[in-house]
């Protein structure tokens, strides 16, 4: 792309004022302000090209692809809050959701709600606060046993940019009298007792919080307590032992959180430049614009989006407006024929590049040093945890030798009896410890939960495309880990954008996409090579006729549990 060569009438400043300016956002908002003569106007820009403006360079983009510099960084872009008006529970899929199941229960009276999975709510008489007491209410429930059904939902699964959440077990509950929402009694709260999908041991339990867009902790209690006085010594001490584990397994919780919120430095905030990326840099005459002299080690940086498209720098462009974008900047372009515009962000050069990677470095090395010492406390804590369970397990084979002595079971039979009793008896420990109990005064949704970090985004920039080579543009983008509970969500809408899109090695995948005009594709991919990966991701197009959700459940080897 050829220089443009524009000029601005401005008197000379003083030092007063340059030393005044050196703030790049002032700098721009005043330079987007200054009065553009006639040849900034389209029209001036005709045949005779742009070498008949003989005029003094104030500003110019200069491709500066072929100065990249080899960088294995990855780099991040920072989205941690969504918009305001996004939706936290939106159905993905058009025409599409998972249906409640209602019950119509009566606030006069204590109620109990069976689910097919086993799950019960208790509903205590009094808890419910209609308008009209003599009219019955609807409990509406959907029960969210595997990935494909929480994702139909629309149910968010980030716990923040870094991480998304693998469950054990979700539950949606709403409470309505003639379509207006119940409250529930502060001091009588509804009891819910969910069945796990998986062993919730080392999962944490969480409420979302629709305003925020947000999960937020939710405290819980084991289910199947053992009643007071009727307790054997040695199932006292199996009750205590248990307590410890369970102890254990809250700061393991704990620790977990804080790894997972641990946030890892990112080039960006450095302004370290990305690999294979467009860069771009602003010229300037230091006579009219002394103050910009101290940018003289910055570039911009594109930054690509679905509509995003890599020829605009080839074209001519009569009209340039830089002005700031969140934490980029939006770069808009015009000529007599087309505009266009694009996001691009400040980056370094030169020695300040090297102070900032200098200073990443370091903050690097302190993210990994703090992360080690976390994990190391971790792994001491599974030491001892693995303690207290063998603990346990010596409890359980000395109450169930006892018991087998106090019936007269012979000796010989013993082995085979006592290793029943004992599988009997570790499945009631793991009945106690893998029940969910929980109480509240308010609906929504309640998940068991553990953080798991999102696949590194890859090295170079993925293409899309559907079968047959045609481009496809995706508005998001939606990787289910086989092996896992887990959807990782990237694009509009979510925490992290398409760009950021990566796979876990060796994992079985399944990778769902959805266009802006609506159209449904996917993939399979069966243990993931990084280094076979060659960029480009093809999708196949669903057809019209076939039903997303018995396509999703097929792919995903799963039928849509929701109750």
């Amino acid at each position: 792309m050829e220089n443009f060569k524009l000029k601005l009438n401005r008197q000379k400043i003083g030092s007063d004022e340059i030393e005044k300016n050196q703030n790049f956002d002032s700098v721009l908002s005043k330079f987007n302000q200054a009065k553009a003569p006639v040849y900034k106007n389209p029209w001036f820009w005709g045949s005779a090209g742009l070498a008949t403006v003989g005029l003094t360079t104030i500003i110019s983009l200069n491709a500066l692809s072929n100065q990249n510099e080899i960088n294995d960084k990855i780099i991040t872009q920072h989205q941690s809050e969504l918009p305001q008006d996004t939706e936290c529970i939106k159905a993905p899929l058009k025409d599409e959701n998972i249906a409640f199941k209602t019950f119509l229960v009566d606030a006069k009276k204590d109620e109990k709600i069976v689910l097919e999975s086993g799950t019960t709510i208790d509903i205590p008489k009094g808890s419910l606060m209609p308008e009209n007491q003599k009219q019955k209410v609807e409990i509406k429930i959907r029960e969210f046993r595997d990935k494909s059904a929480a994702f139909v939902a629309g149910i968010p699964m980030d716990y923040d940019q870094n991480a998304a959440f693998e469950s054990a077990g979700m539950i949606e509950i709403r409470g309505e009298q003639n379509n207006k929402e119940l409250k529930i009694n502060s001091e009588k709260s509804i009891s819910i007792h969910l069945v796990p999908t998986q062993n919730p041991e080392n999962f944490g339990f969480w409420y979302l919080n629709e305003k925020s867009k947000k999960w937020e902790d939710y405290p819980i209690e084991a289910q199947n307590k053992v009643k007071s006085g009727n307790t054997s010594t040695n199932l006292k001490l199996q009750i205590k032992e248990k307590a410890k584990i369970t102890k254990i397994e809250s700061e393991i919780t704990k620790i977990e959180k804080q790894i997972s919120s641990l946030q890892k430095p990112s080039q960006v905030e450095f302004k370290i430049p990305s690999l294979n990326s467009k860069k771009y840099d602003l010229d300037f005459d230091k006579d009219d614009y002394p103050e910009l002299a101290s940018f003289k080690d910055v570039l911009f940086e594109v930054v690509p989006s679905s509509n995003y498209d890599p020829n605009f720098s080839k074209k001519f462009w009569s009209d340039i407006d830089l002005s700031k974008d969140g934490d980029k900047y939006l770069m808009k372009l015009k000529n007599s024929k087309e505009s266009y515009q694009v996001n691009v962000r400040p980056v370094l050069k030169g020695d300040e590049l090297k102070k900032a990677e200098l200073n990443f470095d370091k903050a690097l090395d302190k993210f990994k040093t703090t992360k080690s010492e976390l994990e190391s406390k971790k792994m001491s804590l599974e030491n001892d945890k693995l303690e207290y369970l063998s603990n346990l397990e010596k409890m359980i084979l000395a109450e169930q030798k006892k018991t087998l002595e106090r019936n007269n079971i012979s000796n010989q039979s013993v082995s085979s009896q006592n290793n029943s009793l004992v599988n009997l008896e570790l499945e009631r420990v793991q009945l106690v410890t893998g029940s969910i109990s929980f109480q509240t005064t308010r609906f929504g949704v309640f998940n068991s939960d553990r953080p798991v970090s999102y696949p590194k985004p890859f090295l170079s920039e993925a293409i899309f495309v559907w079968v047959g080579n045609k481009v496809a543009k995706f508005k998001n983008i939606f990787v289910f880990d086989k092996g896992k509970n887990t959807r990782y969500s990237y694009g509009s809408g979510f925490m992290n954008p398409i760009e950021q899109l990566g796979f876990n090695k060796n994992n079985n995948l399944v990778v769902v996409g959805i266009d802006f005009d609506g159209n449904f594709g996917y993939l399979e991919i069966e243990k993931f090579k990084q280094d076979e990966f060659k960029g480009k991701i093809e999708f196949t197009r669903k057809e019209k006729s076939e039903s997303t959700v018995d396509l999703l459940n097929k792919l995903l080897d799963e039928s849509t549990e929701a109750v």
